[in-house]
């Protein structure tokens, strides 16, 4: 972990987190949820649903009880910046607000969609 071979593979980024990583934060998250529920036949078939939902094409249907609560609050804090720089974005009073502003709009569909894409939306 902290040798000179995985310090070399190290690759700065610009602040999103890489689909393995996120992909395996979720799981962990998933299954410490899934490890602590009371009912583990019940939360194993909510999440069977709603996988079965997200397949079918509904996107923006929530991760089910006790997951939402074990993987969505640590996105509380970038949905809060998203809503505020979104508030901004429509004060901004540019000639060319498509220019100006794509790079930002670009940043709020990419999250939105990751949010969507984990059950958080």
């Amino acid at each position: 972990w902290n040798s000179e071979a995985a310090v070399a593979k190290l690759i700065k980024m610009d602040g999103h987190l890489w689909s393995t990583e996120r992909n395996g934060m979720q799981c962990a998250r998933v299954l410490n949820a899934y490890n602590a529920a009371d009912n583990k036949t019940g939360a194993a078939d909510n999440l069977t649903t709603w996988v079965r939902n997200t397949a079918g094409g509904d996107n923006d249907s929530q991760l089910p009880p006790p997951f939402y609560d074990a993987v969505c609050p640590s996105f509380e804090s970038l949905t809060d910046y998203l809503t505020d720089l979104g508030a901004n974005i429509l004060k901004l009073a540019l000639p060319d607000n498509n220019t100006n502003t794509k790079a930002i709009t670009d940043a709020d569909n990419s999250t939105n969609e990751l949010m969507r894409a984990i059950g958080c939306f």
